[in-house]
């Protein structure tokens, strides 16, 4: 009988999902209508102004990624 609990425990847990209150429900809702990505590629994460990302992210409803290339310096 333990060995089957374990495994159901394990997948009741796994497939478990907390309730999403209205506001994410209606801001998921808003994001069905908008397709698109945006992928900001930067030498350096410090020199650049990465404000066109947020605005595109929150205003827009865009999936936007931020990558930066540096040799490590």
């Amino acid at each position: 009988m333990k060995y089957f609990l374990i495994p159901l425990f394990t997948i009741c847990f796994y497939f478990s999902q907390a309730q999403n209150n209205s506001a994410e429900i209606y801001l998921n809702l808003k994001k069905l209508n908008v397709l698109g990505s945006v992928l900001y590629i930067g030498a350096h994460p410090d020199d650049e102004n990465n404000t066109l990302l947020p605005y595109l992210a929150k205003e827009n409803l865009y999936r936007t990624a931020y990558l930066s290339l540096t040799r490590g310096d």
